[in-house]
């Protein structure tokens, strides 16, 4: 995280999902996704501070493996564009989001969302 200039901000976020337990012949493959994004610290609505942000996402999986995983058919990269908002109201967060695909491949026959949508509601405590 680092600011860009007065009240504009930026960050970068990893996560690695490494599944390491199989059930019944399957195991999910792995999954690494990276976000890059801005957003705007500047606003105050009541007692809630008030951040609309944008970022662009990259998800690579990899295809699921075992005996009972049909590889042909899992696994996928996509960028997201996801534009949303967090309000930090003392010990609560808000967070919603919206995900635009605006690349997506995806290994054989799988179903997959035109959308995606994210609410998460967090406590410090």
């Amino acid at each position: 995280m680092g600011n860009l200039t007065g009240m504009w901000n930026w960050f970068v976020n990893g996560e690695l999902d490494q599944p390491f337990l199989t059930r019944a012949g399957y195991r999910p493959g792995s999954e690494l996704d990276v976000a890059i994004g801005g957003y705007y610290s500047g606003w105050m609505i009541g007692g809630a501070k008030v951040a609309p942000l944008a970022q662009i996402t990259n998800s690579y999986r990899l295809h699921d493996r075992g005996l009972a995983a049909n590889p042909d058919n899992s696994g996928y990269e996509r960028v997201l564009l996801s534009p949303g908002a967090e309000a930090d109201m003392a010990d609560y967060k808000l967070y919603a989001g919206v995900g635009f695909p605006v690349y997506q491949h995806v290994r054989g026959n799988q179903l997959v969302a035109s959308t995606l949508f994210k609410i998460t509601i967090s406590r410090s405590f």
